[in-house]
This record gives structure tokens, sequence and C-alpha cells, in this order.
């Protein structure tokens, strides 16, 4: 019995630290890497219709104004950012300032033996 209890303290130790670590261990290994499940924010500067929250779609795009539809996954916010950016300078913007954010991380699930499935989300907002 304590043998049970000491693996089950020891599983939930486990999850806690991977779910309160999980920013720091992101940053450690590079830029994360968006994908299906997020949820992100475009914004841009005094362009009220160029900002969006969305959750990128299994497909890994989110519908962006004027673009339509926008690759967002494999892509750090920078990279976005910097796209957007790209895409929006000259003809219809002179010198866009773009701000992507990552409101909330896509769920991740922990496997092995365990009393009940769950999913973990990351919000930094």
């Amino acid at each position: 019995m304590r043998k049970t209890i000491t693996i089950s303290a020891a599983r939930s130790l486990v999850a806690f630290l991977i779910i309160s670590l999980f920013p720091l261990l992101v940053h450690a290994a590079g830029e994360y890497r968006m994908g299906a499940g997020d949820l992100v924010r475009i914004q841009v500067f005094e362009e009220d219709d160029l900002t969006i929250e969305a959750r990128v779609g299994d497909t890994g795009t989110v519908a962006y104004p004027f673009f339509g539809e926008v690759q967002v996954s494999g892509k750090s916010a920078r990279q976005l950012q910097d796209d957007i950016t790209r895409q929006l300078k000259g003809d219809y913007l002179i010198k866009p300032v773009v701000t992507v954010s990552i409101l909330e991380y896509r769920p991740f699930f922990v496997n092995g033996k365990v009393k009940k499935r769950e999913d973990f989300l990351f919000s930094l907002v």
C-alpha cells in the first residue's frame, strides 16, 4: 500500500513540475513553435481591423483579414510577426507595427499509467 502512495505522489510531483516549468523549458530550448490548438493574438498598432485573437486550427492556420488563411504552425511568434509585417508593409501600410502573442498554449498530454486522463492548458495572460 505504501509503495502505491509513493508512486502516485511521484507522478503527481512530476506532472506539477512539468506544468510549472513549461515556460522556462520552452525558453531554454529555443523559441516556442506554435501549433494546432494554440490561441494567438496578432495585433497591429492603431489598426483595430487587423487585430485578431484566433485559435490555430488543425490545418495549422488562422484566418487573417485581407490575407485569408495564414500559416502559423511550426513558426515562432517572432517569425509570424515578421511574416505579417512584411505582407502589410508597402501597399497597405507604410510602417506597420505588428505584435504576436501566444495567449494560451495547446494542451499536452502525459502518457502512462494514470488514474484519470487529463489535458493541461498553459496561459501566460
